[in-house]
């Protein structure tokens, strides 16, 4: 079984210490529960986090807690990711500093991206030594990183200027060359396994992780990340895509910048875009029976959200399809609202209804079930796949 380092694990939680309040040099007191040299548990891991004051949530292979500007590793942090393998043991920590979503309100959001930057490898050099310079991600798709070594575990500092600064930090896997470079093919690969069904009727993928936007406007990002994180690509992430697709400051994307930044992405680990038209349940049951998630662009306005969130409450409480069928006839169509991307998952053909999933959180990892003629009235008539070839 592969194993821990103590000394990282040392050094990042007397870090996580002072989030308690307590001085820096009062962390002895955790020492007894790293003893053991094996990766840690989910459980074991998030319930440390948890009596430090930080929560975590998602489903059980990607779990999120938003740290409002914490200081870990003495720098202030909005964000941290924690990977588990299908054993449930700890894989990657990702911790996200200032970027130009979260950061985008500060007037010197620049000064603060690069300050951070500076400030981390400081704080990793005193704790690990001299860096050096190293690539992050696929073997063709990648950025400029500086790397620190500690046993088996790999540090990666990724500063991109003004886009973003994130620390990774990575347990050795089959997956993952030296140097954190992920080595994926899709090509043939079968994902239809994902699709489950249900006694209703309905037909949708599992399990395909939450990456929450938070409050900037980075659905389209968040949603591509969440779509390449279920095939298995972990090191391309929602503000690396922020950063090749042009989002705004604060987030917004245009959906020829969003599908031009994939072609790289898509070529490095055989996947291939394919332009699907608008909602029609022949081309959903199509990719979804496939285990092919589709993205949808999309207009959110307060009478789809009423109608979305009064399926999630009511749909499992009904006696039947036909019960339901008749409630669904009844609904208003909404009109058109704010513009936005999110996943269809899955579809219901008695009920001609499909399951929607959007970059909100936890509370959206279980879809919403949402009539196929109200899609359509809020559809800006785009949906695209990402298709293994």
């Amino acid at each position: 079984m592969k194993r821990i380092s103590l000394a990282l694990l040392c050094g990042l939680l007397a870090t996580l210490t002072s989030l308690s309040g307590r001085e820096a040099g009062e962390h002895s007191a955790i020492l007894p529960f790293l003893k053991s040299e094996q990766r840690w548990s989910k459980q074991k891991l998030e319930s440390f986090m948890l009596s430090k004051g930080i929560r975590f949530s998602g489903n059980n292979m990607l779990r999120t807690a938003f740290l409002h500007n914490r200081k870990i590793f003495g720098v202030p942090a909005v964000e941290m990711r924690v990977s588990y393998d299908d054993s449930g043991l700890l894989s990657q920590i990702d911790i996200f500093y200032a970027n130009k979503g979260d950061t985008a309100k500060e007037k010197n959001m620049g000064r603060t991206i690069n300050h951070s930057a500076r400030e981390l490898a400081a704080q990793l050099t005193a704790q690990f030594g001299e860096s050096r310079k190293q690539k992050y991600g696929l073997k063709k798709v990648n950025s400029r990183a500086l790397i620190w070594m500690s046993g088996e575990t790999e540090i990666f500092l990724e500063h991109n200027r003004r886009e973003y600064v994130i620390i990774h930090i990575l347990f050795r896997d089959k997956n993952l060359s030296a140097a954190g470079k992920e080595k994926i093919n899709l090509k043939d690969k079968d994902f239809s396994q994902k699709v489950k069904e249900n006694s209703f009727g309905d037909r949708f993928i599992a399990d395909i992780p939450m990456v929450n936007q938070g409050s900037k406007g980075y659905c389209a990002p968040a949603t591509v990340e969440r779509v390449l994180r279920y095939y298995g690509i972990t090191t391309i992430n929602m503000h690396f895509i922020a950063d090749k697709a042009n989002t705004r400051k604060g987030g917004g994307t245009s959906v020829s910048s969003l599908l031009s930044s994939l072609s790289p992405v898509c070529r490095a680990v055989n996947l291939r875009t394919v332009s699907c038209g608008d909602l029609r349940l022949s081309m959903i049951k199509k990719y979804i029976d496939q285990g092919i998630p589709i993205f949808w662009v999309m207009r959110v306005n307060p009478e789809y959200e009423k109608i979305r969130m009064e399926s999630r409450r009511v749909r499992t409480m009904v006696r039947s399809k036909k019960e339901w069928v008749k409630r669904l006839r009844r609904l208003k169509v909404p009109s058109k609202g704010g513009d936005h991307i999110c996943l269809v998952i899955g579809y219901n053909l008695e009920t001609e209804e499909i399951a929607v999933s959007n970059s909100w959180g936890e509370h959206e990892i279980q879809p919403s079930w949402v009539p196929l003629r109200i899609g359509k009235k809020v559809s800006h008539g785009k949906t695209f796949v990402l298709v293994p070839r």
